[in-house]
């Protein structure tokens, strides 16, 4: 079984935008049909270090203690022979696509971090600790107390596989008019 992770990335001027996010479990010839629609993309390059994935799984379930909640995120994981994401990249006249394979063993490495507590909930803190090994940082993983979410951030994009990357023009009229352009 694989997953197939769909994220939307919108670039600002300002740095990273604000990211949407969708994940579904799809089969082995589902992911092949995937790639053979895709296969006759051109090749472009898309500067974006790192992958959020906002929810690998629901934690949600007590006792909110931190082996119960990488012990449930793990045998989430076992579930998968390999995760997909597609990344959409808006830019301002282009968006640009890239399918990524997320390696599922990369993402059991957390089963060696010490998640402490973080934020300012009173009740059922989150949780969270950066996935380390030989001294770098691969990824932070996140339990959210509010939702009960397991989230992975800031996964470095050189540690993943990059399968295919292409761009589609945008449709003029899909393009928002800047603020600044607008009449009062």
């Amino acid at each position: 079984m694989a997953m197939l992770a769909v994220e939307a990335v919108h670039a600002g001027e300002a740095g990273p935008g604000q990211v949407s996010q969708s994940r579904c479990e799809v089969s082995t010839a589902q992911v092949g049909a995937i790639l053979r629609g895709v296969a006759d993309a051109g090749s472009v390059a898309v500067p974006c270090p790192s992958i959020n994935i906002t929810k690998l799984c629901t934690t949600e379930r007590d006792p909110w203690e931190v082996e119960t909640l990488k012990t449930r995120a793990l045998e989430h994981l076992s579930r998968y022979d390999i995760i997909l994401m597609l990344r959409a990249i808006w830019e301002p006249h282009t968006i640009r696509y890239q399918l990524v394979d997320i390696p599922v063993g990369l993402l059991r490495l957390l089963a060696a971090c010490e998640p402490a507590p973080v934020g300012r909930r009173v009740t059922r803190r989150s949780l969270g600790a950066d996935v380390v090994r030989h001294g770098q940082t691969l990824f932070r993983v996140h339990f959210d107390g509010s939702n009960g979410k397991c989230q992975i951030r800031n996964l470095r994009m050189r540690d993943c596989t990059l399968l295919l990357e292409w761009e589609k023009l945008r449709e003029p009229t899909a393009i928002m008019p800047d603020p600044a352009d607008l009449p009062l």
